[in-house]
């Protein structure tokens, strides 16, 4: 559009100039002469300039889309319920707490339950001894106590054991204490003298 108005503006002027000229040969004024001179001079001044701006084009904006990792979805770990064993037995003998001796004969009795076929009775020592099972099928057991000879406290309990071998249920634990066991050493039998030359008797001859 505008190069289509600069283009019409110049044809104009052309003619223009052109009509002037003959103006100018037709009368030699110097009057006239210098009005054409100022009247193109003043039309040429008042033509626009024509200057090529270039339209700004908007920059392309790049836009990046961060990509986040699908959200694991976390599932809770499952809840483990454990079924605690339930105490059953009631210990008898001997009473939580006792005091009993270093050595002697010791009976371990508890309550009877009904469709247990075992027990198992199990005494803990101080630290650092390993623990005694111990079978039986009556509601009660003998045990020695030298052969828990460590000083200090024991704790025991009694498990109930059905037909398939099952733990039915475990008692609460007692406690005991005893000094330490310290075997006594007997004498030893010395063998008897051997039969020295002098003592020996030479063998009767029979005739």
């Amino acid at each position: 559009m505008r190069v289509n108005r600069q283009i019409t503006r110049r044809i104009f002027l052309g003619s223009l100039i052109l009509l002037m000229a003959l103006l100018a040969a037709c009368t030699s004024s110097e009057k006239v002469e210098e009005q054409v001179v100022m009247t193109l001079t003043a039309i040429y001044i008042s033509q626009p300039t024509s200057t090529s701006t270039a339209t700004p084009q908007p920059s392309p904006t790049l836009t990046l889309t961060p990509i986040l990792p699908p959200s694991a979805t976390e599932l809770p770990p499952p809840t483990v319920t454990e079924t605690p064993t339930p105490s059953c037995l009631a210990l008898l003998e001997p009473k939580n707490g006792a005091s009993l001796p270093a050595t002697g004969k010791q009976t371990f009795a508890w309550e009877p339950l009904s469709g247990a076929t075992l027990y198992l009775l199990e005494i803990n020592p101080p630290p650092w001894h390993y623990a005694q099972v111990f079978e039986s099928q009556e509601p009660s057991l003998h045990r020695w106590l030298n052969t828990i000879p460590w000083e200090g406290e024991y704790s025991w309990h009694v498990s109930a054991l059905d037909a398939s071998g099952q733990v039915i249920c475990i008692s609460g634990p007692f406690t005991f204490t005893k000094p330490e066991f310290v075997p006594t050493s007997t004498p030893k039998k010395e063998p008897p003298p051997y039969a020295t030359q002098e003592t020996m008797t030479a063998p009767t001859e029979t005739p």
